[in-house]
């Protein structure tokens, strides 16, 4: 069954037409459109609707008009893969009318649209008679198909459209701040109800009568149309009292931004179960949340009320008196967010302070944190938003508290070196009361589920339990307890968390990590026995390099991630790799010196040149 409908000729703007046909068929004399124009059907389809079913018979044509398509490859599995947009001036479905072949891909409206069906026998008959038009549409296809092979159709959302249940004065302020925050990245153009009334020449006193018919759609439409290929960004603002309004907009948009005031009520509004159900134009469509504050003196607290029936690529926490939120949002719309990838390794890892506090006094925004290990410590307080002189204060306070020494040891080590009761009382001691959901900025703790065998990426609930699941190092300590599944060090699959990271809409990424590279002659061919070892230093020679039982366990656990370092590393467009290689991974008295260490190497590797690579291109000011 078709899910278009068929509507007269547009004859009012047949410049425009001829612009599109001379596209895929080439330049036409006056004779041969005219003798072409009678024979196209015209068709409307909805957003969402299917146009062409894979694999079914190519019986015709079509010429998009207005609107937009998106091409997606079903494969045997039932896995579907994006091939990307046909834009308004494109074809669609003419290779297969011309191989007679069948369709190749489903192809949907991603917007609403208008589009010319010339039929296969129309086509033949118009073949027969001007060859050259055959020809020309040959040509087409074939440009088309070497540039799909020459590079990979990325997707960047342009039409951002922003639904809120009312205008309230928080959110016409925050409205104010992002256009201000993404002028500096391009030509914005933004449109609400009174906008787009005012560039259509209508009275904005009667916008209450207006009716969703033919007529409006495509003067509207093709105006969109218009202002999206010349703009870098358009943005689209509605309210749930804007019915015809909201069901243009969201027809438009290539990602979906809810606003909602954090005091407002969690429940869905209409317009959002629409967006959150099954209808296929917005399960494709990403959709994030944006929960105002009117400024940051408390951190958020049950944010989960809010995320628990709304399927999100994120959300995001804004203070709105604080710019570096609006900024940082504005970051993520444009493509130019900062993730940073902090790996494990122990004491080693107290150089991620030092590494933190060069960031932030080079300018350099951190927009999103991910940690394996002892990597969640930092990650957690950047999340948290804590202010340095604190992340100092309360990084040392946990490097003094560190439960690996001999009274935190298991008497029958059973399950672990360490008793879990330290561990536990450790993490909580910090971290008790927070919830990654709540925190200011969004994280991702990497852990390994034992039960179900795989790699989890944490990003909700308690924050103590992330930490203590990602850091649970086997034989050190306790498996931790998360629902029905025992966790255990997140290193054991990815101690560098980069993969995770760019799992998430980021622009640029930095890898953080730990690992020694040092060589250095052994003084033995065998393993000395433990009489030896302590003779040796007793006697302060310490000659003889041989690591410590839990050194040798935390070595060997994440040995498999470092094979992957290499790869990992060529992800990132920055890699900061601090000489922490002296340091042993339970050495936590180094801490003045570690945080020293990452704070010098970083600030030596953020050249003025580097900078400018992570930095967004401003192009406003």
């Amino acid at each position: 069954m078709d899910h278009y409908t068929q509507i007269p000729p547009i004859t009012s703007d047949q410049d425009y037409v001829r612009s599109i046909v001379t596209k895929i068929f080439g330049e036409l004399s006056d004779s041969q459109f005219d003798a072409l124009f009678p024979l196209f059907d015209w068709i409307q389809i909805k957003a969402g609707q299917q146009l062409i079913f894979q694999d079914e018979e190519s019986n015709e044509i079509f010429f998009l008009v207005y609107g937009r398509l998106t091409a997606i490859y079903e494969k045997t599995l039932g896995d579907s893969v994006i091939l990307g947009d046909i834009h308004p001036g494109q074809a669609v479905g003419e290779s297969g009318v011309i191989a007679e072949q069948p369709r190749t891909a489903h192809v949907f409206a991603a917007r609403d649209s208008i589009l010319i069906r010339l039929s296969k026998d129309m086509l033949y008959t118009l073949g027969h008679k001007y060859p050259s038009l055959i020809l020309n549409l040959s040509k087409t296809i074939i440009r088309r198909t070497q540039q799909n092979t020459r590079s990979r159709d990325i997707r960047q959302p342009k039409s951002l459209v922003f639904v809120a249940n009312n205008k309230s004065a928080l959110t016409a302020k925050f409205m104010r701040e992002l256009l201000a925050q993404l002028n500096q990245y391009g030509q914005i153009r933004f449109f609400d109800q009174k906008t787009i009334l005012q560039n259509m020449g209508i009275a904005t006193d009667k916008r209450s009568s207006i009716k969703a018919g033919n007529t409006m759609n495509i003067r509207m439409q093709k105006i969109l149309d218009e202002v999206e290929s010349s703009s870098d960004f358009v943005v689209y603002f509605a309210t749930e009292d804007e019915h015809f309004w909201m069901n243009k907009v969201i027809a438009q948009a290539d990602v979906f931004y809810i606003l909602k005031e954090f005091s407002e009520p969690e429940e869905l509004t209409t317009t959002e179960i629409t967006l959150f159900s099954d209808h296929l134009k917005y399960k494709l469509t990403k959709k994030n949340l944006i929960l105002l504050h009117p400024d940051g003196n408390k951190l958020p607290h049950n944010t989960a009320r809010f995320l628990k029936n709304r399927n999100l690529e994120l959300h995001h926490h804004i203070r709105m008196d604080r710019t570096s939120d609006i900024a940082r949002l504005g970051r993520f719309i444009t493509g130019n967010a900062i993730g940073i990838a902090f790996a494990g390794g122990g004491a080693k890892g107290l150089a991620h302070v030092g590494i933190m506090l060069s960031l932030r006094e080079k300018g350099i925004p951190i927009d999103f944190f991910s940690g394996t290990s002892i990597g969640t410590f930092v990650t957690a307080f950047g999340a948290l938003d804590i202010p340095s002189s604190s992340l100092l204060d309360k990084c040392r306070k946990l490097a003094e508290k560190a439960p690996t020494k001999r009274k935190n040891m298991n008497l029958a080590p059973l399950i672990s070196l360490i008793k879990g009761k330290h561990i536990d009382q450790f993490i909580d001691e910090a971290y008790a009361g927070f919830n990654v959901e709540d925190a200011w900025i969004n994280s991702a703790y990497v852990a390994c589920d034992l039960t179900q065998k795989k790699k989890v990426t944490i990003r909700s609930g308690p924050m103590n339990e992330a930490i203590r699941a990602s850091i649970s190092l086997p034989g050190i300590f306790p498996p931790a307890v998360r629902g029905n599944s025992l966790y255990v060090d997140g290193g054991l699959l990815e101690n560098l968390p980069i993969e995770s990271l760019l799992d998430f809409p980021l622009g640029k990424a930095i890898a953080v990590t730990l690992h020694s590279t040092k060589k250095y002659h052994l003084g033995y061919d065998v393993v000395p026995g433990p009489w030896e070892y302590l003779k040796d230093r007793l006697l302060g020679k310490r000659s003889l390099k041989v690591p410590t039982i839990t050194t040798i366990i935390m070595e060997s656990m994440v040995l498999a991630s470092y094979t992957k370092y290499e790869k990992a590393t060529e992800i990132a467009n920055l890699h900061l790799h601090p000489p922490v290689g002296k340091i042993g991974m339970l050495d936590w008295k180094h801490f003045d010196e570690m945080v020293e260490i990452g704070k010098e190497y970083t600030d030596q590797k953020l050249t003025p040149e580097v900078k400018e690579q992570l930095l967004p291109k401003v192009i406003n000011t």
